[in-house]
């Protein structure tokens, strides 16, 4: 099972590092939130390249299955890392303040996601500190199946996660 958690670490680690201007500033942190009535907590980094992208990956309680969490906030306007603060959701008018959320189960080959239909749907990321090259956000919304066989939707709540960069 070890062997499974670090594949899918390995994984989002790759995923995030894959991002054609990115300054590799990829560090350790943790997330947690509450999926299908169960607590999750999963390691993960946050890449701020083009985009801010912050990635996760753990083993689902109940299932034992291993699973990746990516949180993406574009940065077309090029601002800093330290300058981010705030509000970001998919219901945003302004780009510079849209959020996407995925959730995908690597065992099973679930994917749920936040804009699978075009339409807003209610995900918001509220980063609530940024300092000394840590960031700290609280994350919830409702998500959508986009891959696989499951609910057609989820609900996300309670979500934080705490990274450095």
């Amino acid at each position: 099972m070890r062997s499974v958690l670090t594949i899918g670490l390995c994984m989002a680690i790759a995923l995030v590092s894959c991002s054609k201007k990115s300054n590799n500033s990829l560090s350790s942190g943790s997330y947690s939130f509450a999926w299908n009535g169960q607590t999750v907590s999963m390691k993960g980094v946050v890449d701020t390249g083009n985009n801010i992208i912050f990635s996760a990956a753990g083993v689902m309680p109940g299932t034992s299955d291993t699973s990746e969490v990516n949180i993406e906030i574009p940065n077309v306007a090029g601002r800093p890392t330290y300058t981010l603060m705030g509000s970001f959701s998919d219901t945003a008018s302004n780009f510079d303040n849209t959020a996407t959320f995925s959730l995908i189960n690597l065992t099973s080959g679930l994917a749920y996601s936040d804009n699978t239909t075009g339409t807003p749907h209610p995900f918001t990321i509220d980063i609530t500190s940024n300092s000394g090259g840590l960031i700290n956000a609280t994350f919830s919304g409702e998500v959508y199946l986009s891959g696989g066989s499951g609910p057609d939707s989820l609900y996300v709540s309670n979500g934080s996660l705490s990274v450095t960069y």
